[in-house]
């Protein structure tokens, strides 16, 4: 009876299974080289301390979408139902979030302000001791969400919603689409770039100029740079590709067939960062080259 029940919860909406480091993950995110996290489906969430990955089971199995901390005592995993995570330096506690819309994304500018984003326009802050709603002025669903401080933080979504946080209240920009923004990131307040499902934008500071697509059929999922001339993205097929600060280069793995979704790009610097995604594949960038640490023989494509 309790593997028919199964069943019939498999086709309703799913049975829960413990968490594995091969589920997919979706987001990655560390304080440096020694203490990073990876977050997936099942609650999955993985510990990088420098030689290996350790898998975490303590957390509920609800998929977590995003992860992001202000240092190793302060990290943050959003998912499905309005989950919320806070890892607080010795274990992984549940926070209150009062909403049930699947969160997406989340992102900080200390451990004092956190923001959240997700389904139907939610965007959550987070003041150090609870999180509250904050109005976004749309219900399209939110997909990302990344700063630069406390005064300068932007949201992007679907129809092309792009939103400004100046410290006060969140604003409409105009993304001169209605593409399905996916992620955001940025070095400075005139050198932003959002990837959409169609599209790249670029802000210089005074306007949003769209550009196209980076590979037409590939969806970007994840953005992350370390400085003007090191910007990654990856997406659906194995995608990787990197701004040298003049083009786009292909990084794709080149000595076999690998098409595996990537989700998730987070680095510490130029020479050090990880992409994860479906099947739990956990890639390791050294500088060189692209390595799967699950694999340590698999190599990538490097300059």
């Amino acid at each position: 009876m309790k593997k028919l029940g199964c069943l019939l919860a498999l086709l309703l909406v799913g049975c829960p299974n413990p968490p594995s480091r091969y589920n997919d993950l979706r987001g990655v995110w560390g304080s440096d080289v020694n203490h990073v996290w990876a977050v997936g489906d099942q609650g999955t969430i993985l510990k990088w301390d420098g030689s290996t990955w350790e898998l975490n089971t303590d957390v509920s199995p609800q998929p977590l979408n995003g992860i992001w901390g202000s240092d190793a005592s302060n990290v943050w995993a959003v998912g499905l139902s309005g989950a919320i995570w806070r890892w607080s330096g010795s274990a992984w506690e549940p926070q209150q979030s009062g909403t049930r819309q699947a969160l997406a994304g989340v992102w900080g500018s200390s451990a004092n302000s956190v923001w959240a984003v997700g389904g139907a326009g939610t965007i959550l802050k987070f003041d150090g001791r609870s999180w509250t709603p904050q109005s976004s002025g749309t219900t399209n669903s939110l997909g990302g969400v990344w700063g630069l401080d406390d005064k300068n933080v932007w949201a992007v979504g679907y129809q092309g919603t792009l939103l400004k946080w100046d410290g006060n209240s969140w604003s409409t920009q105009n993304s001169g689409g209605t593409d399905v923004l996916i992620a955001i990131w940025g070095s400075t307040t005139d050198n932003i770039w959002v990837v959409g499902e169609k599209s790249v934008l670029h802000w210089n500071g005074i306007t949003w100029t769209t550009l196209p697509a980076l590979y037409p059929g590939y969806r970007v999922n994840a953005l992350w740079g370390s400085d003007t001339s090191n910007l990654w993205a990856v997406g659906d097929g194995g995608l990787i590709v990197k701004w040298d600060g003049t083009r786009w280069q292909d990084r794709r793995l080149r000595n076999r067939t690998y098409n595996r979704r990537l989700a998730g790009i987070w680095g510490t610097d130029a020479n050090n960062a990880w992409a994860v995604g479906e099947f739990g594949v956990i890639l390791k960038w050294d500088g060189i080259t692209w390595l799967d640490q699950a694999q340590p023989d698999l190599g990538f494509f490097g300059p």
